[in-house]
């Protein structure tokens, strides 16, 4: 069985080694573009995950650590929102379920009851009791 509808699990792309904005700017664009088809939430996170120091030249640049923060609390939203629906989805499948066979268990015990009586009324008659007073003990 299928636990999450249909589109509702997160795609989130991370652009790791986000070094160069152009660069960023650009996989993003060309990212967009390859999945506009389909009809879905994408978010796309650039990603540098620990500081990085670039050599060019003889000059250092050093480009800092970004990104994990959000993608955490993008990772969080996004999960909550498929993982929460799916859930109680789930609950009441299992309520139905349970009450479904708390239902039958009652049923067959009504039945049983009920035979039980018809029985013990029916053993109760005999060939010289009333007619009338016979079917009204039933």
């Amino acid at each position: 069985m299928n636990q999450y509808e249909d589109n509702s699990l997160p795609i989130i792309i991370v652009i790791t080694q986000n070094y160069d904005d152009n660069i960023t700017d650009t996989m993003k664009k060309l990212i967009q573009e390859e999945f506009k088809t389909l009809d879905r939430d994408i978010k796309i996170v650039p990603v540098v995950a620990k500081e990085y120091v670039q050599i060019k030249k003889n000059k250092e640049n050093i480009i800092e650590k970004e990104g994990i923060d959000d993608l955490i609390k993008i990772s969080f939203e996004k999960s909550q929102k498929s993982i929460y629906p799916a859930f109680m989805k789930s609950i009441k499948e299992k309520i139905i379920q349970a009450f479904e066979i708390k239902t039958e268990e009652k049923k067959n015990n009504l039945k049983k009851e009920l035979h039980e009586n018809v029985d013990k009324i029916l053993n109760e008659i005999n060939e010289n009791d009333n007619f009338d007073k016979s079917i009204s003990k039933l």
